[in-house]
């Protein structure tokens, strides 16, 4: 039993792409990495996302409360809320373009579209260079 509950938690916390559950920073994440996004317009994309599941939730447990079915759903609810409020601080970070303490979308691998790769091969390019250049000085 115990196992079965930990196999639930761990695909609703990855499978859902709502911000902040891992799946939400995964979706985010792969905006940018994938498909080329700017940091400012992948968290509004997962912040809208993740605003919309977070109402579903509210809205799902609700009914279940006005049909009188209460107790399993409440706890569905109480995510719900917990998941629209951190995904409308996300929107109002990125509307203000004030991502920088953001844990995802605020690193600097992700600033201005760059991607980490892209950064490292930079970097490995420009130190090969630098280390050819002293091999013809020599």
């Amino acid at each position: 039993y115990v196992v079965y509950l930990n196999l639930v938690l761990f695909c609703f916390n990855l499978l859902i792409p709502a911000y902040p559950l891992d799946g939400g920073r995964v979706f985010g994440s792969s905006l940018i990495l994938f498909l080329g996004m700017n940091n400012r317009k992948a968290a509004k994309v997962t912040a809208g996302t993740a605003m919309l599941i977070g109402f579903g939730m509210i809205a799902y447990a609700l009914a279940t409360l006005l049909m009188r079915e209460a107790g399993g759903q409440l706890l569905l609810g109480f995510i719900g809320v917990f998941i629209f409020y951190q995904s409308w601080e996300l929107w109002l970070k990125a509307k203000n373009d004030d991502l920088g303490n953001d844990p995802i979308f605020g690193r600097q691998c992700y600033q201005d579209g760059e991607t980490s790769a892209n950064a490292t091969a930079a970097t490995e390019m420009g130190t090969a260079a630098q280390q050819a250049d002293e091999r013809e000085i020599i």
